[in-house]
């Protein structure tokens, strides 16, 4: 009985958090998720940026509301790096996601 306790506290403690509401690909439309060439998609996995032909290691992930996300991105791709601050939104499965303070992307959640 004992071995069994153990087993059920050692799944319950290991079992994988919820994914953040950011967490997926992302493109403007239905259509263009499907494009995997796409300068406009991209996509969030944990601690990672991913945009066409780059991806960025997020840090100092703040979250100054509900739906809304800030982060530092340290980034490299096509032999450079660079750096740079992503701020985004959820509402649903629409994304607004702003870099460097620029105008924000709309942008919708795409089906596997």
């Amino acid at each position: 009985m004992k071995i069994f306790a153990v087993i059920l506290v050692s799944i319950a403690c290991t079992s994988p958090a919820a994914a953040q509401p950011y967490v997926g690909k992302w493109a403007p439309n239905q259509k263009s998720c499907s494009d995997e060439g796409l300068d406009s998609n991209v996509e969030f996995k944990k601690g990672l940026f991913i945009a066409h032909e780059s991806f960025c290691k997020t840090s100092s992930l703040k979250r100054p509301s509900a739906a809304s996300w800030s982060a530092n991105a340290a980034c490299e791709g096509e032999g450079e790096q660079w750096s740079l601050r992503l701020d985004f939104s959820v509402s649903g499965d629409r994304l607004l996601l702003s870099q460097d303070g620029g105008p924000a992307a709309k942008l919708i959640r795409c089906i596997r």
